[in-house]
């Protein structure tokens, strides 16, 4: 195959694949399982999807320059080509390197794996005919890792649930699953995929592939190599859909186990019931969700009915010391945020979302701790180093009630920032280090609005040319809080509606 032919398939292709992923998408929803398959047939073994599985893996994905265990990169259209000859779901796999994460404020890490660039274009290969599938399949409550759907629209469902007026606070049961992508049953698994040969084949390659624990990894051979028999290794890029796939049924299950209660109520006439399941919230991000109910005794009781179900499908459990049931009126921590039911007046409750105190905690480590390492860097460079850490944390955290606490934040960054250069300038007298670091007076434009502010961190840096680059550190309160408008129940990407 020539490049040029690699080059001209771009766009055309991903457009082909785009119009079978929504066949296979309208098929599943019809129920037509013969047909998806075909279909899913049809992708894998299509060059364009090929093409858009390298381009991904080489081009777009973020550690597109990272090398991988096989210690190779493929950056050119020459070794994009080398590469296409392997991309087959073969149900073959090479063996992982396993690597542990340590976790925020825990002295635990959490395992991962480093795959190799070959498997990694398998994987999206395989998730090019899988997802649209499983779009049309799995409930609408569930947000992660779902495509066109995001953490904000999980708590702003958890918002639409808890915000009624005139209403008593409700309970919540804030669960998370004890080490959900690693711990899931592989035959439980494997029985609700049930894809073509080829899907089930390579799936089952990649969940039994041997795990590579030596620090120095041979460019050739792999040595001590473990078989893995339960793992479901995170940090796969089919892993998240893997986890959603297997803990489907979540909010299914729930409304048929609460209608089928022997509930102690005034009211036994079937509407009651209905209303009683419509009632019931259930909203799930990867392995943690929450329920959501008026009705303590039913919380408590789905609590029990939750990791019986878990036990006898997935192999799963519920982690004793991060799932908790509190009413809403003492607040719940979810995907970084605390979300919190305040009383107002009578029979009225304002719900708050707003940054989690946790999470504030560790923007303002990391700042310091970055501040702290380099301490003998230029004003310039630091700020290179942290705004896009506090950019980010920012721009997370623009569509709650976030600018009481940015403001709060602000001044926590501005005494750090302020030791940093006191430590780092001794010589000069206060006022001068200050208007070297801090200029008075300045203008700053940042987002399209205007500033001016005599306490920003401002840095200079003079480039091989002569020329002199300016920088400043923008403040968390110049993010403008807005208003997340969220995906609309069973609506999907692959459904035709391209301008919603």
């Amino acid at each position: 195959m020539n490049t040029y032919g690699i080059v001209i398939n771009g766009v055309s292709g991903e457009k082909r694949i785009y119009k079978l992923q929504k066949l296979i998408y309208n098929a599943s929803k019809e129920g037509e399982k013969n047909k998806v398959k075909f279909l899913q047939n049809k992708i894998i073994n299509s060059l364009d999807a090929k093409l858009l599985a390298i381009k991904t893996v080489t081009s777009n994905n973020k550690s597109k320059d990272t090398q991988y265990i096989d210690s190779k990169l493929y950056l050119t259209i020459d070794q994009n080509c080398k590469l296409l000859k392997h991309v087959n779901l073969d149900g073959k796999a090479t063996p992982v390197k396993k690597v542990c994460i340590p976790q925020a404020n825990k002295n635990k890490k959490r395992p991962s794996c480093i795959p190799t660039i070959i498997d990694r274009a398998k994987e999206k290969l395989a998730l090019l005919a899988l997802e649209p599938e499983w779009e049309a399949i799995v409930e609408p409550s569930s947000y992660g890792f779902m495509p066109g759907r995001s953490a904000y629209d999980a708590i702003e469902q958890i918002f639409r649930c808890l915000r009624y007026s005139g209403q008593p606070p409700k309970y919540i049961l804030n669960a998370n699953l004890k080490s959900c992508f690693n711990n899931i049953d592989h035959d439980h698994l494997l029985s609700k995929i049930n894809s073509t040969k080829q899907i089930n084949s390579q799936i089952i390659a990649w969940l039994k592939d041997g795990i590579i624990k030596d620090e120095v990894l041979p460019n050739e051979l792999f040595d001590t190599i473990e078989k893995n028999e339960i793992e479901t290794l995170q940090g796969r890029m089919i892993s998240p859909l893997v986890a959603n796939i297997a803990l489907h049924g979540i909010e299914e299950f729930l409304k048929e186990w609460i209608i089928n209660q022997n509930w102690k109520i005034k009211k036994k006439n079937e509407s009651y019931k209905i209303n009683e399941i419509k009632s019931l919230c259930v909203i799930r991000y990867a392995g943690s969700f929450v329920v959501i109910h008026k009705d303590k005794q039913i919380i408590e009781k789905a609590k029990e009915a939750l990791s019986e179900w878990f036990r006898n499908t997935s192999k799963l459990e519920l982690n004793d010391s991060k799932t908790k049931i509190l009413n809403s009126t003492q607040g719940i921590e979810f995907l970084g945020f605390s979300i919190i039911n305040i009383f107002k007046s009578k029979n009225i409750y304002k719900t708050k979302i707003y940054p989690s105190k946790n999470n504030q905690q560790k923007l303002i480590k990391v700042i310091g701790d970055k501040c702290r390492q380099y301490r003998s860097i230029s004003s310039f460079e630091l700020i290179e180093i942290l705004r896009p850490v506090i950019m980010d944390w920012g721009n997370y955290y623009k569509y709650c009630e976030c600018k009481p606490i940015f403001s709060v934040l602000d001044m926590k960054i501005f005494h750090i920032l302020r030791s940093w250069v006191f430590r780092r300038d001794r010589r000069n007298c206060r006022s001068i280090i200050k208007e070297k670091y801090f200029p008075s007076n300045n203008l700053y434009i940042f987002n399209g609005k205007e500033y001016r502010n005599n306490w920003i961190l401002f840095g200079k840096k003079k480039s091989i040319n002569d020329i002199i680059k300016e920088n400043f550190l923008p403040k968390l309160s110049w993010i403008s809080s807005e208003k997340f408008v969220s995906i609309k129940i069973n609506y999907s990407v692959y459904d035709n509606d391209n301008i919603y």
